[in-house]
């Protein structure tokens, strides 16, 4: 929980950003070993809840908020590969923990989405139809499949974000522990 906090708390520098997909693969490895060990669902949920938050802010195109954000803000000093990674990571997480606060755990079990999970997928779709993101559709389209795929779970959020790195920083050598890890 308190790496989570932690986590939460870093925003990257430009052109680091993918500093941030390790250490979110550090968090999710912690976690998977949790569940694998015995812990609780609902209390691994508990301890993940505001990873996708912080994440979805990360990802927004324009770094000021407030209702005028989409025409006033300034451009994210993020790159978009880094937004759309980040997007897709929070949606995905946001699908695993259910309305109750359990987390999805076993495949093929209906998802009970919160409404926060719904709002971060219909913004998800919205991008398909958004020229900067033209370039991205396949894997945009891949990962929505991936997310609202009931057989995938909270224990495929390494596959998403191996994919991920593979896909958009396969050039950063440190995420070689990433994409390589053979667990």
């Amino acid at each position: 929980s308190m790496l989570v906090d932690a986590a939460s708390r870093l925003y990257p520098k430009p052109g680091e950003e993918g500093k941030m997909l390790l250490i979110w693969s550090k968090i999710f490895d912690i976690l998977l070993d949790l569940h694998h060990t015995g812990i609780r669902s609902s209390a691994i949920a508990s301890m993940l809840k505001q990873l996708p938050t912080t994440m979805l802010k990360l990802a927004e195109d324009r770094e000021s908020g407030g209702l005028f954000n989409n025409w006033f803000g300034k451009k994210s000093k993020y790159g978009l590969e880094f937004r759309l990674s980040t997007r897709l990571l929070a949606t995905f997480l946001l699908y695993q923990v259910n309305k109750d606060g359990s987390l999805r755990v076993s495949a093929g079990t209906r998802h009970n989405l919160t409404s926060d999970a719904g709002k971060s997928m219909d913004s998800l779709r919205s991008l398909v139809h958004n020229r900067a993101y033209l370039a991205h559709i396949d894997t945009l389209q891949k990962c929505i499949a991936m997310t609202q795929d009931t057989s995938r779970t909270f224990l495929h959020t390494m596959e998403l974000l191996r994919f991920l790195a593979m896909t958009y920083f396969s050039e950063r050598p440190f995420l070689r522990t990433i994409v390589y890890v053979t667990k």
